[in-house]
């Protein structure tokens, strides 16, 4: 409890002293150590069971269901959209491609970012099947990875590995703080109360008291977590799939419409909702379901709504022939 507390408080701290470029510089750094752990995990976890094909026998001996290759497509359907649209409706990925000082590094980070992503989520797969063999009786799966590098590698590394799972928590928290803040700052306090006309020093100001109240807030939660908190969790995941198809359609189709944004937006979280709640989730993830009910009323209220101001179609055509030319 102790370390988990003065972890959040360190990301208090930096994220509220050093805003978006403290975020961003800390996550690379993260990122690096994640990297690093999966690329241990794979040399240790093979180094010990030998090749991919006797790893898979093994498994086939347990239970031949676990590697069939022959699985029902709706359920890949779920596992990509799981793995996919919600990503791309994430606010503080979303945030880091908008904070770039140069528009044209953002294919290049896209690459780079899915490239990483690819690796991480396949090189962890991998990791896991190997501990399937090592560890066959274990009670808690999801401790597999720790118990590899505890009982196949130094102390000084375990140390290492460990930083790096600690990072993957810290690179989502104070991204998911900044955010948070930025929204409250921005959008809140300089649009609304101040109608724009907010000074530097004033917008610094209350990003930094909402991150140190945003950041308390998440403590007490975190040590008094209420029943339904993963449900808000899971909700809040599929929910955030909503903005992938509005910000695809806006950036490339110019015929979108900030009322088919709105009402798409609305539907796509009810949409959701009810689906979780009708337990329809277990037949198709909710994300993929976000995602296509979001795209489908975008589509029809724009066509049925009037057509965007010229300036904002032409924006939108600039940036599809950036894109081709790039």
């Amino acid at each position: 409890m102790a370390g988990s507390g003065l972890g959040a408080i360190v990301v208090i701290a930096y994220t509220s002293a050093g805003g978006l470029l403290a975020v961003a510089w800390t996550d690379f750094i993260q990122g690096m150590l994640m990297i690093f752990a999966v690329i241990i995990g794979l040399f240790v976890a093979f180094g010990n069971t030998g090749s991919l094909g006797f790893v898979m026998e093994e498994i086939r001996a347990v239970n031949p269901a676990l590697v069939s290759p022959w699985i029902h497509p709706v359920t890949i359907v779920g596992l990509l959209s799981a793995g996919w649209l919600g990503y791309m409706g994430q606010p503080q990925i979303v945030q880091m491609f908008m904070g770039m000082k140069d528009p044209s590094s953002s294919k290049r980070g896209a690459m780079i970012a899915g490239t990483t992503g690819v690796f991480l989520l396949f090189g962890s797969f991998l990791v896991n099947l190997c501990c399937l063999v090592l560890f066959p009786q274990s009670a808690d799966p999801g401790t597999n990875f720790i118990q590899l590098i505890t009982q196949y590698t130094p102390q000084w590394l375990v140390g290492i590995v460990t930083a790096a799972i600690l990072a993957a928590v810290m690179s989502s928290a104070d991204a998911l703080l900044h955010v948070a803040s930025t929204a409250v700052t921005q959008d809140f306090y300089n649009k609304i109360l101040k109608k724009g006309q907010a000074t530097d020093k004033e917008i610094l100001l209350v990003a930094r008291i909402a991150s140190v109240v945003i950041g308390i807030f998440a403590i007490y939660i975190a040590f008094n977590p209420f029943d339904s908190i993963l449900w808000v969790n899971w909700w809040a995941w599929g929910g955030l799939s909503v903005f992938a198809p509005i910000l695809l359609l806006g950036f490339y189709w110019k015929r979108a419409t900030r009322e088919g944004a709105i009402v798409s937006m609305v539907v796509g979280f009810v949409t959701v909702c009810a689906w979780y709640k009708a337990g329809l989730n277990t037949l198709l993830h909710y994300t993929f379901v976000a995602f296509a009910v979001t795209a489908v009323v975008l589509v029809i209220v724009s066509l049925c709504t009037k057509e965007p101001p010229a300036r904002i179609q032409e924006m939108v055509a600039e940036l599809n022939q950036r894109e081709s030319q790039s």
